[in-house]
């Protein structure tokens, strides 16, 4: 909320001393001088010509010395002033196009270039940042094993022995309308090891398959996507944990800049959430795993 009054009072502020303002003020103003002498002229012209009862011989004898002339002359000021644009509106509007479209230009040639330097380097699909602000993912994480998320949650009895048994305590209760209590995976407290599948191996119900850790290290549960809005790195400062974290280099730092920005290979990222884990941004994280409702496997 702050955050917002802050980008209000900013917008506020700088438009209210931008040339465009100050142009459409001196055209605002223009147009009310403008239907001023407008009136002025039309009362001028009837006192003189059609209104006859005034008693005043002041009045009467000064509409009789004034030249029709000036009449005409105060209708086309008058013309002219509703008419007329100031040219400096239409030129500090083509001025404000541009220089969207070269930041719009930038921006994208910046990114092209990141993607194009790292793509090279891993050969595989390299994931897109989005452009929302909270890290969450819509659909909720399970572990490996479930397959389909439909069906891992029709096949739980929510009897939470995964949740106890968990070494990392990654696993939690979800508690959803309807759902009943299914646990979910949540990397606040840790990440999933990659030498761990005891989730796997309690689940009486077998709504978490029996699988190797070879088969374990091959699925995605999701994959990992960065918010730029959220990254320390986007401050200009150097944080390399994410890239650091991810045990299978799935993410490399490129430099842009004087800014660093993490690329993820999603062929390769199985959706750990080592990266989450370590990321040090507060209170929003600038990397998350957006979760996969049907699992999929590396080949």
């Amino acid at each position: 909320m702050v955050h917002e009054q802050v980008k209000l009072f900013n917008f506020v502020r700088y438009n209210t001393n931008s040339p465009m303002l100050k142009d459409n003020k001196k055209y605002l103003t223009n147009i009310i001088i403008g239907i001023s002498v407008l009136v002025f002229d039309i009362i001028c012209i009837y006192v003189k010509y059609f209104d006859k009862t005034l008693s005043c011989s002041q009045v009467n004898h000064l509409m009789a010395s004034v030249n029709p002339l000036l009449f005409v002359i105060l209708f086309f000021i008058a013309l002219y002033l509703l008419l007329h644009k100031p040219k400096k509106i239409e030129k500090n509007k083509k001025v404000d196009v541009s220089r969207r479209r070269f930041l719009t230009f930038t921006a994208t040639l910046a990114h092209d270039e990141s993607f194009h330097a790292i793509n090279g380097k891993l050969g595989k699909g390299v994931a897109s940042f989005t452009g929302k602000r909270n890290p969450k993912s819509k659909s909720p994480i399970f572990p490996a094993g479930g397959t389909k998320y439909d069906e891992y949650r029709s096949k739980c009895t929510s009897c939470m022995a995964c949740i106890e048994a968990c070494p990392s305590r990654i696993l939690e209760p979800g508690i959803k309308l309807g759902q009943g209590v299914i646990p979910h995976i949540s990397f606040a407290n840790g990440w999933c090891q990659p030498e761990c599948k005891t989730c796997n191996d309690v689940c009486p119900a077998k709504a978490l398959e029996k699988i190797t850790l070879e088969e374990k290290n091959n699925i995605q549960i999701g994959h990992a996507v960065w918010i730029r809005e959220n990254c320390i790195s986007g401050d200009g400062k150097e944080c390399r944990a994410c890239e650091k974290a991810c045990k299978r280099g799935c993410i490399e730092m490129v430099q842009n800049g004087r800014k660093l920005y993490p690329i993820i290979n999603t062929y390769n990222c199985t959706g750990c959430g080592a990266c989450e884990y370590a990321c040090p941004a507060t209170p929003l994280k600038g990397i998350y795993v957006e979760s996969f409702t049907e699992h999929r496997t590396i080949n």
